[in-house]
């Protein structure tokens, strides 16, 4: 699959309810998810929505000393597979 050379990656804390909603909302389409273990909480998801395409995950304030990311969880994924 080619990716756009700018993908937004939003952090939430629940993923799985964001999913449902971009799907009842926009009609995104869930092409991949992955949790974290055993876990319920998702590692990474890859949607489409319109054509385009948005990662997603949940929020790991555990892993973080406690401190939530996702009032300030705004990252972007860049592919460089195909830069010369």
């Amino acid at each position: 699959m080619d990716y756009p050379p700018l993908i937004p990656y939003l952090t939430v804390s629940d993923a799985a309810g964001a999913i449902e909603f971009y799907k009842n909302a926009f009609g995104a389409v869930e092409l991949r998810r992955h949790y974290a273990g055993e876990s319920p909480k998702i590692t990474h998801s890859h949607l489409l929505i319109n054509g385009g395409t948005i990662f997603l995950a949940d929020d790991f304030s555990a892993l973080m000393g406690g401190k939530s990311m996702t009032p300030e969880g705004r990252l972007a994924h860049r592919d460089t597979s195909g830069a010369g």
